[in-house]
Parts: structure tokens; C-alpha cells; sequence
């Protein structure tokens, strides 16, 4: 139960991290401008997230500025980073 609910705050964070990303993001932002706001951002977030939005910019960072410039809802990027899971059908 514990890991499932750590992948849930991981999710949570992808896709938080995700939404402050596509509304920053400019054609001439650098990756290095991306990089500093989505740091900012995890300090913005409630407290209980911080740890996991840090480890997910440490594990992450590098692919986050070509996923969000290739538009990718934020679902669909956390699902392709093997962050969230995909919903099963019923």
C-alpha cells in the first residue's frame, strides 16, 4: 500500500510539474530557463509533495523540456515516463 501510494504522489507531482511547464514554456525558452522555473515550482507546491517533486526534477529534468515541447498533455507525458499508470479498461 505504501508503494502504491508513493506512486500516486508521483503522479500527482508529473503532473503538476507538467501543467507549470506547458504554461511557462515560449518557443525561445531554454532548456536551462525550464530547469530553474520547474525548481521555483516545487517550492510552491503544499509541503507534503516537495520531497517528491525534487527527486522527480532530479530523476527527470533532462527529459522534460523535449516532452513538453513536443505538446504532450501532461497525462499522456507522466504515462510515457512510467510515472502514472495507464487507466486499465473496464
Amino acid at each position: 500500500l505504501l508503494a502504491l501510494q508513493a506512486t500516486q504522489q508521483e503522479c500527482q507531482v508529473c503532473r503538476l510539474i507538467m501543467q507549470a511547464a506547458r504554461r511557462v514554456l515560449k518557443p525561445n525558452t531554454t532548456p536551462e530557463q525550464l530547469a530553474k522555473f520547474l525548481k521555483t515550482s516545487c517550492n510552491r507546491i503544499p509541503s507534503t509533495l516537495k520531497t517528491e517533486c525534487n527527486t522527480f526534477l532530479k530523476t527527470y529534468g533532462n527529459q522534460l523540456f523535449d516532452i513538453v515541447k513536443n505538446k504532450q498533455s501532461p497525462k499522456t507525458a507522466c504515462i510515457q515516463l512510467k510515472v502514472c499508470v495507464r487507466p486499465t479498461p473496464k
